[in-house]
């Protein structure tokens, strides 16, 4: 596809049921939009009651909520619910957005979604998961082809798209190295914009922060805190890649409550500073 916008979507709502199903799907798309209108207002939605997730594709949007800002790029992707005190939005150009998107209605899905943001937070990789995404693709495609008219299995796929997610972090953690980085690297990332450090990052594991240290230092090659400050710097990057979100946006999306300590930390990874970054691109 060329880098025009677009909006290719259907409607999935399927004949009403005799038996009183709690949840079912709405829209489902596939959009890319490079403009700075693009914005969503969760309280100026109408009588809306339902639940929106959203995958980033390509580019980077932003979430914002209980005065938090939350950026979703390439491979994330958020959970919203409406009514709900949040707003998404693509930043002023230049830049845009490209990604997956659908709705689902009924209390069933409300009442999951809320559940689920309380464990994961509004964006997670747990809602971006390969079997979340895939199942995502496919209901899309049924959807565009009118191929997904039963209430009943419409339904099924609702709701096993929500278990996809309940589970996705569910699984007790193992002894394997990897699978401490991996949840580390979720865990880091779903709490990005938050004043977390080292103890978070050993309590979440369920290691002492000593053992924690060792441990996470013999298989990333280094340090808890190094790997952190890399995490922020390059969400920054490609955060203000994507689009124009002031600077001191960039810095509290990315967990630096002072612009002047994000600069220096920036400066320390790419060798200038985010706003001489944003004006000439990577000098490299």
């Amino acid at each position: 596809m060329d880098g025009k916008d677009f909006t290719r979507s259907c409607s999935i709502i399927p004949p009403p049921s005799d038996i009183g199903l709690e949840i079912t799907f709405h829209w489902i798309g596939h959009q890319r939009t490079s403009s700075g209108t693009y914005f969503f207002d969760g309280m100026k939605r109408g009588d809306l009651r339902m639940v929106i997730w959203q995958y980033t594709i390509a580019g980077c949007g932003m979430v914002r909520r209980d005065g938090k800002y939350f950026p979703v790029p390439p491979g994330s992707a958020f959970l919203l619910t409406l009514p709900d005190r949040h707003t998404y939005y693509l930043p002023d150009e230049p830049g845009e957005w490209e990604f997956l998107y659908l709705s689902m209605s009924g209390s069933s899905a409300l009442r999951i979604a809320r559940e689920l943001q309380k464990i994961h937070g509004v964006v997670s990789q747990v809602y971006a998961s390969t079997p979340v995404v895939e199942l995502v693709g496919e209901v899309f495609r049924r959807g565009l082809a009118r191929d997904l008219n039963d209430p009943a299995e419409a339904s099924y796929l609702a709701y096993r798209l929500m278990m996809l997610m309940a589970s996705g972090n569910s699984a007790a953690a193992g002894s394997s190295k990897d699978d401490l980085l991996t949840r580390m690297h979720q865990y880091c990332l779903e709490h990005l914009a938050e004043n977390i450090g080292i103890d978070d990052m050993a309590d979440f594991a369920g290691f002492s922060r000593s053992h924690f240290c060792r441990v996470f230092r013999a298989e990333a090659g280094k340090s808890p805190y190094e790997y952190l400050m890399e995490l922020r710097a390059h969400t920054a990057l490609r955060m203000l890649q994507a689009g124009n979100v002031p600077v001191k946006e960039v810095a509290f999306a990315c967990g630096f409550a002072e612009t002047g300590y994000f600069c220096k930390v920036f400066r320390k990874f790419f060798h200038t500073t985010p706003a001489a970054f944003r004006k000439k691109g990577d000098p490299r």
